[in-house]
């Protein structure tokens, strides 16, 4: 994550300069040239050690102004230049909105709308609470977890512990918070987590004054500082102090363990003031909504420099049915610009629009993404509510009727991973170059995780396929996976599994599907290693009413 100062970046509160030669962006290119393994890029390290490949290997690495980079070519942005780059990105992805029509299992609120909306599966895909610090009415939660446009120091790297956000300060941990002039505070509430708690001293002291103290016993009831009287201004700076405490031998001292810093205000609710809808707590003067529906930001900022822009990638959501899409392809293709820019797009396959596709067969090289990750019943299990045949007409439709150049990048995951050689072989007969993308996050349903017996049926299931009928090009990933697979000695983990069979029962009950009849074999390898499926639930027995499309969080961030 692009961050400045301790605080996420974003193109609803910076410029696309401003975020391109960030002192984030520029330690990256210092990392890189000095051959340094980048955390940000852990998730395709760890595609290529489980298949040989991930999106910079197959995608990324291809070249741009017509030839390779190289480490003597790239030297030029390095120390002398203090690792930054003038000249604008030439290649720029861009996520324009969540809005979608699937609701995929191993997916998430940020990019589905549907998720987002969904009662059971947003709590379990973290929610919908969206990176940037938001007033949802009168309350906005500020951390302790990043926060786009809130500056943080004296924090450590937050993690989830017993199901909830655990972040330890450091002994002084700071949140600037930018505030609308005009804003009326009434509280601040900081909830301390149970784990950590040792009987430390700590202190708070908002905008310089000392407001609170006391000595941490238990994290029962959160900590409540009225803020009435106080001028917040521009800018609210909220200090906690404490002693330092080594939890177990050989960790750092550290402070505090911090589970939420949630602020209230004073608003007045009129039919002017929709207070339902959520608001940034310092919007760019002027301007509400997401970025992407500025019309300012997109055309004269982030593609400010299309005669430069030689490769586009645009993903959601799902790009063929959002409008906004539209209006870029078509902004692109009216200046000319099109006919210099090579074209990725992800698709779902639901929905082919021929005025759409018209429209992105003018650009110099297109690209379709197709996300596919199995075949028939097992497609829909995971892809619901879609239909495979009607992804299958709609594929066949893209290929034959529009001629277009189509890859599949399945997202390789414990409900695909015993069917994955049928969907080769779809893409076999359709000549698509399948390039996987090995998921690792969440753990539920990671491959590594998977019990013993069901990794030694699937890595035989694709050597068997290797050694048969595998195209020459998918050979070595193939290869790759099933090595990866035979080789791994990761221990059962009873929890994982049981956590992967909540979930699944959860979206199963809200979904009318059922694991037991579409992964039989599954089961039935889960019960030879000692594994029984239930019928447990978690989320399930709650409300199972969608949310309204206009409460969509992301809809206005």
């Amino acid at each position: 994550m692009v961050s400045e100062h301790g605080a996420p970046m974003s193109l609803n509160l910076h410029t696309m300069d401003e975020i391109w030669n960030s002192a984030y962006m520029r330690n990256v290119r210092r990392g890189m040239l000095k051959g340094e393994r980048i955390s940000a890029c852990e998730v395709c390290y760890e595609s290529e050690a489980a298949s040989g490949q991930s999106y910079r290997t197959h995608t990324g690495l291809e070249p741009v102004s017509g030839y390779r980079q190289t480490p003597a070519l790239m030297g030029k942005y390095g120390a002398t230049a203090g690792y930054r780059v003038e000249q604008r990105p030439r290649f720029i992805k861009l996520e324009i909105s969540n809005l979608c029509n699937l609701k995929c299992r191993m997916c998430y609120g940020a990019a589905s709308s549907q998720i987002e909306r969904d009662p059971a599966h947003s709590r379990w895909s973290g929610g919908v609470e969206p990176l940037h610090a938001i007033w949802r009415g009168q309350t906005a939660r500020l951390g302790p977890e990043p926060r786009i446009g809130v500056r943080v120091s004296g924090l450590y790297p937050h993690e989830y512990y017993d199901n909830i956000v655990r972040c330890w300060t450091d002994g002084r941990a700071i949140f600037n918070v930018p505030l609308q002039v005009g804003t009326h505070l009434d509280s601040l509430e900081i909830a301390f987590h149970h784990a950590g708690i040792k009987g430390q001293r700590y202190q708070v002291i908002v905008n310089g004054r000392p407001l609170a103290k006391g000595i941490l016993q238990n994290a029962a009831a959160p900590v409540v500082i009225d803020l009435n009287g106080i001028d917040g201004g521009r800018e609210l700076v909220v200090e906690i102090l404490s002693n330092k405490i080594i939890e177990n031998a050989g960790d750092p001292e550290r402070g505090v363990p911090l589970s939420a810093i949630v602020l209230h205000r004073h608003v007045q609710e009129t039919p002017a003031n929709d207070t339902n809808r959520p608001q940034l707590i310092s919007p760019r003067p002027g301007v509400e909504g997401p970025w992407y529906m500025d019309d300012h930001k997109v055309f004269d900022d982030v593609l400010k420099s299309v005669d430069t822009l030689e490769r586009l990638y645009i993903t959601g959501g799902e790009p063929l049915i959002n409008e906004r899409v539209a209006e870029i392809l078509e902004y692109l293709v009216d200046t000319g610009a099109a006919s210099r820019i090579h074209l990725e797009l992800s698709t779902n396959c639901t929905s082919v629009d021929a005025r759409y596709i018209e429209r992105i067969k003018k650009f110099r090289r297109v690209e379709l993404l197709l996300s596919l990750d199995a075949v028939g019943s097992t497609y829909e299990y995971i892809r619901y509510p879609a239909r495979w045949s009607v992804v299958d007409a709609n594929v066949r439709k893209l290929k034959y009727e529009h001629g277009l150049v189509c890859k599949v990048p399945p997202v390789v995951q414990v409900y695909n991973i015993l069917g994955l050689v049928d969907l080769y072989r779809y893409c076999d007969a359709m000549d698509f170059e399948v390039t996987m993308n090995i998921l690792h996050m969440p753990d539920r349903l990671a491959i590594h995780h998977l019990p013993p017996r069901v990794r030694k049926v699937a890595a035989a299931r694709l050597m068997d396929y290797h050694d048969s009928d595998c195209r020459p090009f998918s050979k070595p990933s193939v290869l790759s996976l099933a090595r990866y697979l035979d080789g791994l000695d990761t221990p059962f983990d009873r929890a994982v599994v049981h956590e992967l069979m909540l979930f699944t029962n959860d979206l199963d009950a809200t979904r009318g599907q059922s694991f037991r009849n579409t992964h039989a074999e599954l089961v039935q390898l889960l019960a030879e290693d000692g594994f029984e499926w239930t019928d447990e639930t978690r989320f399930a027995t709650g409300d199972r009413k969608m949310r309204s499309a206009r409460e969509r969080d992301y809809a206005w961030l």
